[in-house]
């Protein structure tokens, strides 16, 4: 890992953090530029509003935060919906205003006391404590199960035993690699899944346990389509609406490309279709994406992990994680 990435992220990190009273006073001056709006007809750049039901949305979402950090609760996404259900319509339209104030404020969400139910999963070769309370993880592992990721990992303090921690795309995968048992390669690997694209919790702890564990890799191993592709982006690089939240993880490695293509056997290839060519040519025109990816995700056809024809998923993976040490 590049060490000097690494202390740019935690200075970063460390600057982000403030006390409620600052994150008050961010909310007053931000709430005189939303009454400019309102009473002056002020424009402002960083806040549009296209109607009175958007403005609304978002004073809902301000209320519930303002509420949470002055009683030091939290309330889950899920849970705003459904206090709010006749006025949001759908989760995606809460969810998507949620962004936008965090953006606006560029202030982590979870400093704004909202959070998202649990996604993620975490097994493998991890120790979790926190004051007399010990997980071994890889216990779970032995039983076929995970660790459930939430918002609040970073109370725990890792130790990392193994030597690796593999981000896998799918739940699928992750539990094909457990269920397999392969004892080196559970007792060596921290194995994560995000199932699909990550949550906010998801990618927070697995920077957590990077910026923890300096010297222990991170590997991504997706499917080769540019659904896959785009995961890997959002774990690496986020999108427009996540820069604030610090939990990019630059410095993750793509399993797939230390993978000769020309020696996989492949059960099935599918075209691109058009959806999907559109979505490879943003991914390709991402200036963050180094070039040897761009040079293996520029191919027409696509396949899942699914269908790569290996004899033992877990060796092969071991093996290739092995030719990186």
């Amino acid at each position: 890992m590049n060490l000097a990435l690494l202390n740019e992220e935690i200075e970063k990190i460390e600057r982000s953090i403030k006390e409620p009273s600052e994150i008050i006073e961010i909310f007053r001056n931000h709430l005189d530029k939303i009454l400019d709006i309102i009473i002056n007809k002020e424009t402002q750049q960083e806040i549009k509003f296209s109607s009175l039901k958007e403005l609304c949305h978002y004073l809902i979402v301000m209320r519930v935060s303002l509420d949470g950090i002055l009683n030091d609760s939290y309330h889950t996404k899920r849970e705003i919906f459904y206090m709010n259900q006749n006025i949001f319509q759908k989760q995606e339209n809460l969810n998507l205003v949620i962004k936008q104030f965090s953006h606006n404020l560029q202030i982590q969400r979870k400093q704004l006391h909202i959070i998202s139910a649990s996604k993620g999963l975490v097994c493998g070769s991890l120790i979790l404590r926190k004051q007399d309370i010990e997980l071994d993880l890889l216990q779970l592992t032995s039983q076929g199960k995970g660790l459930n990721i939430t918002e609040f990992m970073d109370e725990w303090q890792p130790e990392i035993y193994g030597k690796w921690i593999l981000v896998v795309e799918k739940e699928t995968v992750y539990f094909h690699l457990i269920n397999e048992m392969h004892q080196e390669f559970l007792q060596n690997t921290v194995l994560i899944t995000g199932k699909g694209y990550p949550c906010y919790a998801t990618k927070s702890f697995i920077k957590y346990l990077s910026i923890m564990n300096p010297y222990i890799p991170v590997y991504y191993f997706g499917d080769m389509d540019p659904h896959g592709y785009d995961i890997l982006q959002q774990y690496a690089f986020g999108n427009q609406y996540s820069s604030h939240e610090l939990n990019n993880i630059p410095w993750i490695q793509w399993l797939n490309s230390y993978i000769p293509q020309d020696q996989l056997k492949i059960k099935k290839k599918i075209k691109l279709n058009q959806r999907e060519i559109q979505l490879l040519e943003q991914i390709i025109n991402n200036p963050n994406i180094p070039e040897q990816w761009k040079r293996i995700m520029d191919n027409k056809e696509k396949y899942e992990i699914e269908d790569i024809q290996f004899q033992n998923l877990s060796e092969s993976v071991l093996e290739i994680m092995q030719s990186q040490d």
